[in-house]
C-alpha cells in the first residue's frame, strides 16, 4: 500500500510538472475559461470530458456569434432585396474566407459548405465518383477507415462494378508504404484515405500517398476530420484534391462542415442537393446552375453554422496552431505513460508519441468496450465505447469493440490522471468478477 501512495504522489507530482511546462505556451485555464460545458457534473461528479474525437465541446466564442446573428441579422441570405438579409449575407461570406484562409485554400470559392465530413465525402461520390469512374478502375482506401469513408465508395463499387482496394497497416497501425506501388496503379481513380485514424490516433503520410497517386494520374481525397481540429493544414502543402473536415469536432456548431476541392474540379463536377440557391436561371425542362460553390448548396443555407465555425477557427488561430500542437504533444505523451501503467489494458496502435495525436484506444480484460465507457461515464468521465465507426479497423487488432479517449486543447494532464485512475480500478474489479 506504502508503495502504491509513493508511486500515486510521484505521478501527481509529474502531473503538475507537466502542466508547468505546457502552460508556459499554452494557458490552459484561458482556454477552459472560453469552451462552454466543461464545468458541470456528470453521474454525480465534475465531468471529465474525453471524447473530443467524436464531437468536441464548444467555444463560447461561437455561441455567441451564432446569438448574434440569431438575434441581430436573422434572415434568408438568398433574400437581398432588404438590408438584414445582405448584412446576415455579408457574415456569411466572412465567415466562409476565414474558413478558406484557414486551410490554405486559394479562393473562398473552394470551399463547399456541408453538414458533416460525412455529407462531403457522400457529395464527392455522387458528383465526381459518379461521373468519373467505370467498371475498369478502382479506388484505393485504407483499412483505418471510418465508416464515412468506406461505404460511399462501397456504394460506387456496387454501383459502377469498380474495384475496392486497400493499403494495410502493420502491427502498430502504420500504413504500409511499401504496398502503394502494387497497390496504387494506372487504373487507380481515386485514393482515399483519413489524415489521422480516429482509433489509432496517428498522421499518416498523405505526401507519400500523394506522390504515387501523382505518378498514375489518380485524384486524392483526404478526411481531415480528425487532424484539422489538432495540426495546421494547407490543403496546397498537402498536395490533394479534396479535403473534409467537421467544425463540430473544433469547437464549432454542429452542422457546421466543409468539403474544399480544387476550383477547376469544383467547376467540372455535377450539381449537388440541387433546389433553391444553387440556380442562376431555371424553367420547367432545364436550368443554369451557379458557379461553385453555391451549385453544392441548394435549398436554404446554414449561415449561422459557418459564422459559429468561422469564430471557433478565429480562436484556434488566435490561440496559436503550432502552440496547441506543442501542448497536445505533451498530452499525448503523459497519456500514454500513463494508460501503459494500468493493469490489464491493451493499447491499441502504436505506443510512441512520436507522430500521433492524444487519442487512446484501448481495452481491458473483462470488459467490452461500450460496458467500459459505460463504467466509466458512471464515474464523470466521458468517453467513446463500441466499435468506434471503425470496425475493419479494430478487426486488424482482434477486437470488435474499444474503448476510446480523446483529448483536445482544453484538457489536462491531470483529467488522464483521474482516467488511469478510474482503469486501474476497473481492472481490479473486472479481474474478480
Amino acid at each position: 500500500m506504502a508503495t502504491s501512495t509513493r508511486n500515486g504522489r510521484r505521478q501527481t507530482q509529474r502531473s503538475k510538472a507537466t502542466s508547468r511546462v505546457a502552460q508556459r505556451s499554452l494557458d490552459v485555464r484561458a482556454m477552459r475559461g472560453r469552451v462552454l460545458g466543461l464545468r458541470q457534473r456528470m453521474s454525480g461528479r465534475p465531468l471529465v470530458y474525453l471524447d473530443s474525437a467524436a464531437t468536441s465541446q464548444r467555444a463560447r466564442d461561437a455561441v455567441e456569434a451564432m446569438d448574434q446573428l440569431f438575434a441581430r441579422r436573422n434572415a434568408n441570405i438568398h433574400q437581398e432585396g432588404f438590408a438584414l438579409a445582405r448584412e446576415a449575407k455579408s457574415m456569411a461570406d466572412e465567415g466562409r474566407a476565414t474558413l478558406a484562409t484557414f486551410i490554405g485554400a486559394r479562393r473562398p470559392e473552394e470551399v463547399v459548405h456541408v453538414d458533416g465530413s460525412t455529407e462531403g465525402i457522400n457529395l464527392v461520390m455522387t458528383t465526381w465518383g459518379l461521373d468519373t469512374v467505370r467498371r475498369s478502375h478502382n479506388i484505393v482506401l485504407t483499412t483505418q477507415e471510418h465508416l464515412s469513408n468506406l461505404l460511399p465508395w462501397q456504394i460506387l463499387s456496387k454501383r459502377t462494378g469498380c474495384e475496392l482496394r486497400f493499403i494495410e497497416a502493420d502491427d502498430t497501425g502504420k500504413l504500409r508504404l511499401e504496398q502503394l506501388s502494387s497497390v496504387i496503379t494506372r487504373r487507380t481513380k481515386l485514393v482515399a484515405l483519413p489524415h489521422v485514424s480516429n482509433v489509432l490516433g496517428h498522421i499518416n503520410p498523405v505526401d507519400a500517398v500523394v506522390e504515387r497517386a501523382r505518378e498514375v494520374g489518380a485524384r486524392v481525397l483526404v478526411d481531415g476530420a480528425q487532424s484539422t481540429p489538432h495540426i495546421p493544414i494547407d490543403v496546397r502543402a498537402l498536395g490533394c484534391d479534396f479535403f473534409v473536415f467537421s467544425g463540430h469536432k473544433m469547437l464549432g456548431p454542429f452542422g457546421s462542415s466543409v468539403m474544399w476541392a480544387r476550383h477547376e474540379l469544383l467547376e467540372e463536377m455535377t450539381p449537388y442537393n440541387a433546389g433553391g440557391g444553387s440556380v442562376e436561371k431555371a424553367t420547367l425542362k432545364r436550368a443554369e446552375y451557379k458557379d461553385p460553390p453555391q451549385k453544392f448548396e441548394g435549398g436554404t443555407d446554414n449561415p449561422a453554422g459557418t459564422v459559429g465555425l468561422a469564430a471557433a477557427v478565429k480562436l484556434l488561430r488566435d490561440t496559436g496552431e503550432r502552440r496547441i500542437m506543442d501542448y497536445e504533444r505533451r498530452l499525448t505523451e503523459h497519456g500514454l505513460e500513463r494508460l501503459m501503467n494500468v493493469p490489464k489494458l491493451r493499447l491499441i496502435g502504436s505506443f510512441l508519441p512520436e507522430g500521433r495525436l492524444p487519442i487512446f484506444s484501448f481495452v481491458i480484460d473483462g470488459y467490452t468496450g461500450s460496458e467500459l465507457a459505460t463504467k466509466l461515464g458512471n464515474r464523470g468521465i466521458a468517453v467513446s465505447g463500441g466499435s468506434l465507426n471503425a470496425g475493419p479497423c479494430l478487426a486488424q487488432f482482434g477486437v470488435e469493440e474499444a474503448t476510446r479517449a480523446s483529448c483536445y486543447v482544453y484538457n489536462t494532464p491531470e483529467e488522464l490522471d483521474v482516467l488511469a485512475e478510474a482503469l486501474t480500478e476497473l481492472s481490479a474489479e473486472g479481474g474478480r468478477r
